[in-house]
C-alpha cells in the first residue's frame, strides 16, 4: 500500500506544507500588532452600519406630501382631483388644503396632464378643474424642504471623516511602533536627551552588551572548531586522531544571550534544512526567579527542543549553583525537565526523534547583591547547534537524510 493510500503525506509534500505553515505563522506574528487597530475599526464600522440600517433604522412618520417622492405626490394630486369632481365646490376648501401640502401643485398637474393626455382624457379633465386651486412655486410649504448642498451630503461626509480619522490613527500607531523599534536599536536618535531617559540608555547598553556576547560566543565556537582534537590516550594533548570519526555539520547554529534587566527573555529559533524545509524549533527562556523587585533575579533558564516529527517538547533546566543545591527549587522545577548545573563551557544536549541540539554555555556571570552567592545570573550566553540525530530516518530525499552524504554518520559524544 502506498503512503498516499495510508494517509501519509510524501516527505517532499510534508516539508512543503510545514514550510508554508511556518512562513504564515511568522508573517502573522509580525503584522498582528498593526492589524489589531484596523480590525477593531472595521468591526466597529460594520456593527454601526448594521445597527443603523438593519436592527434599529430611522423611521419617519406623519410626513406631509411635500416631503414624499414624486409618485406619492402624483397620487395625492389625483386624490384631490377625484374629491373635487365628486363633491364640487363643497370640497373646494379641503382640496385647496391638500394641494397646498403637495407643494408646487401646478408642476405636478402639468406633469400628470402631459403623461395622461392621450390615454385618460377624463383624468385630464378633472386635473384641469382643480388647476385654479393649485399653488405654484410660491407656495410657502416648499420652504420646509429647502436645504443646502452640505446638508444633502452630510451623511457621506461623516462616513468619509470617520474613515480618514481611522486611517490616520492606524498610520500613526504603526509609525510609533516602528520608531520605537528603531530608537531601541540605535538606528535613529531619540528626541529625548540621554540624561532625561535612563530607561533608553539602559536598553541601548543591554543591546550593545548582547551583541558583544553574541560575537564573543561566535568567536569561541570558531576557535573550538579550528582546534585539533586531543590525541588518543594523551589527556589534554593536541594532534590529529587518525581513527576519529568525521563530525556531522550542524543544520543550524544560533546564539542566545540573557542579560540582567531582560525580564521578558524568551528566544526561539526555527530549525531548517539547506532547502528551507522546517524541521523544528529550539530556544531558551526564563524558568525560575528568586527574590523580589525589578529587575528579575533569574536563577534558572530552560532550554527546549521541538521536533515536528515528535509529539514531545524536550526541556532541560540550567540552574545557578544556589538553585541547583536547593532541594525545594529543584523539586519545583523537576516537572519542567532535567536539572543541569550551569558551568562555563558545559554542553547541554537534548534529543528528540530526529533532532539533537547541543547548547554550550559560552559565557556565565553571577549577579551580586543581598541574595545568596551564585544564586542568580547576571548574564549567560548559549551557543546552540542543531544536528540530525544519529539513527534517525536517513533515507535519501528526507529532511534528515539530506544532511548525510553516505548513510548515518556518528556524532562526537557530549558530556
Amino acid at each position: 500500500m502506498s503512503p498516499a493510500e495510508k494517509g501519509i503525506k510524501p516527505p517532499a509534500e510534508e516539508r512543503k506544507s510545514s514550510q508554508t505553515f511556518e512562513q504564515w505563522r511568522v508573517t502573522i506574528q509580525r503584522v498582528r500588532p498593526r492589524l489589531v487597530g484596523l480590525v477593531v475599526f472595521v468591526v466597529g464600522l460594520v456593527v454601526g452600519l448594521v445597527w443603523a440600517y438593519a436592527i434599529a433604522p430611522v423611521l419617519w412618520t406623519n410626513a406631509d406630501p411635500v416631503h414624499l417622492n414624486t409618485s406619492s405626490q402624483d397620487e395625492w394630486t389625483k386624490m384631490a382631483a377625484d374629491q373635487y369632481a365628486l363633491f364640487g365646490p363643497q370640497a373646494e376648501s379641503h382640496t385647496r388644503q391638500i394641494l397646498t401640502l403637495v407643494g408646487d401643485a401646478q408642476a405636478v398637474i402639468n406633469r400628470l396632464v402631459a403623461a395622461n393626455s392621450g390615454t385618460d382624457p377624463a383624468l385630464v379633465g378633472r386635473l384641469e378643474a382643480i388647476r385654479p386651486l393649485a399653488p405654484g412655486p410660491e407656495n410657502p410649504e416648499l420652504t420646509r424642504i429647502q436645504y443646502d448642498g452640505i446638508q444633502a451630503i452630510a451623511p457621506v461626509l461623516l462616513v468619509l471623516l470617520i474613515l480618514v480619522i481611522g486611517a490616520v490613527v492606524i498610520v500613526l500607531w504603526g509609525m510609533y511602533g516602528l520608531t520605537a523599534k528603531l530608537i531601541v536599536r540605535g538606528l535613529i536618535p531619540s528626541r529625548h536627551k540621554a540624561s532625561d531617559d535612563p530607561a533608553m540608555i539602559e536598553s541601548r547598553q543591554r543591546e550593545a552588551e548582547r551583541r558583544r556576547l553574541t560575537q564573543e560566543a561566535a568567536q569561541q565556537r570558531a576557535a573550538a572548531m579550528a582546534a585539533p582534537p586531543p590525541l588518543p590516550g594523551v589527556p589534554g594533548g593536541a594532534g590529529v586522531a587518525e581513527a576519529a570519526p568525521p563530525a556531522v555539520r550542524p543544520v543550524c547554529e544560533f546564539v542566545s544571550a540573557y542579560l540582567t534587566g531582560d525580564d521578558y527573555y524568551d528566544d526561539s529559533f526555527s530549525i531548517e534544512d539547506e532547502s528551507g524545509g522546517f524541521l523544528g524549533e529550539t530556544g531558551a527562556g526564563i524558568s525560575e526567579t528568586i527574590g523580589v523587585g525589578a529587575p528579575k533575579k533569574v536563577a534558572a533558564i530552560e532550554v527546549w527542543l521541538f521536533d515536528k516529527n515528535d509529539i514531545r517538547t524536550i526541556t532541560k533546566v540550567i540552574m545557578s549553583e544556589h538553585a541547583y543545591n536547593d532541594e525545594a527549587i529543584r523539586a519545583n522545577l523537576a516537572p519542567k525537565g532535567q536539572a543541569v548545573l550551569a558551568r562555563p563551557g558545559l554542553p547541554v544536549e537534548l534529543e528528540t526523534q530526529t533532532l539533537r541540539i547541543v547548547a554550550t554555555i559560552r559565557n556565565l556571570k553571577y549577579g551580586e547583591g543581598p541574595l545568596p552567592p551564585n544564586s542568580y545570573f547576571d548574564n549567560l550566553t548559549l551557543d546552540i547547534a542543531a544536528y540530525p540525530k544519529e539513527g534517525a530516518s536517513s533515507a535519501p530525499g528526507t529532511a534528515i537524510g539530506n544532511m548525510y552524504s553516505t548513510g548515518t554518520v556518528p556524532m562526537p559524544p557530549v558530556r
